[in-house]
């Protein structure tokens, strides 16, 4: 209403008020306010030092009707450490595609919570125009056991989702980077390539001690039953320190698969013939 956009100035005023109640109050009253102003004024509190504020603008932006992207990209980039953080979350949150570049740097940063933060908004802002930046953030990795590897990898299979030819763009990467390519063997998983169990489970065989574990978590990690009797096979095979996981996994899907009452009641005795083994 007019009075309360006539007010609107003196709300402002308060944001960096000694009282912190004071200042919450005042950044949910503008926000409930609105006007072109709003959000330049909560970012300018996203990007301070106060954890107790930072996370009050953050909710208040969260719930902002309108685009954000323009005010909270600069803070995602030049903030204090809580505020790139908070604001990288937003970007994802509201699917900032436009903003990719910002998250995506931020991805690479030195600091490891402002990474952390960015991999995990990664799959809120990437489309396929990201994945050669995507493929290299990637491969920057040392193995997918790497911090923030599963967080890349998950936002490389989202940023394939509407593509007719993962399998092939996923072999490509594979092919250009030996060394590397294991890293891939969960956007396999993830990304429902048809192809997927044959190729990790090569990996798998085949691999090196790293390209192993790379291989055992992307198995752990194919929906439904299509590696079930892979990882029936390594628990009852002769490397015992993949065997535990790989027979609680079988089991977990077993029960949660569409199979009748007696099909699981065969595929449980296959998981019991293993542990009496």
């Amino acid at each position: 209403c007019r009075k309360a956009a006539q007010a609107l100035p003196a709300v402002l005023d308060r944001f960096n008020d000694a009282d912190a109640e004071l200042s919450a109050a005042a950044m949910w009253a503008a926000t409930r306010i609105g006007g072109m102003e709003v959000p330049a004024a909560l970012a300018a509190v996203l990007g301070g030092e106060d954890a107790a504020r930072i996370a009050v603008a953050e909710a208040c932006l969260a719930s902002y009707k309108g685009n954000i992207d323009a005010v909270v990209a600069p803070v995602a980039e030049n903030g204090s450490v809580q505020g790139r953080v908070a604001a990288l979350e937003l970007l994802g949150r509201r699917g900032a595609t436009s903003r990719a570049d910002v998250v995506l740097k931020a991805a690479g940063d030195l600091n490891p919570t402002v990474a952390k933060a960015a991999s995990d908004a990664l799959a809120g802002v990437v489309t396929d125009k990201d994945l050669p930046a995507l493929y290299s953030l990637l491969e920057s990795m040392s193995s997918a056991s790497d911090a923030n590897a599963a967080a890349v990898q998950h936002a490389v299979a989202v940023a394939m989702k509407n593509m007719p030819v993962k399998a092939a763009a996923i072999a490509s990467r594979m092919k250009a980077n030996e060394a590397k390519k294991s890293l891939y063997y969960s956007v396999l998983a993830e990304a429902g390539v048809p192809e997927a169990v044959d190729i990790i489970s090569e990996g798998f065989s085949d691999g090196t001690p790293s390209q192993k574990d790379d291989a055992f978590r992307a198995l752990l990690n194919v929906q439904g039953m299509a590696a079930a009797d892979r990882l029936l096979g390594i628990a009852s095979g002769s490397e015992a320190r993949y065997a535990v996981d790989a027979l609680g996994r079988y089991i977990e899907l077993a029960a949660q698969s569409g199979a009748t009452a007696e099909n699981k009641v065969l595929m449980l005795s296959g998981a019991l013939d293993v542990l009496a083994s």
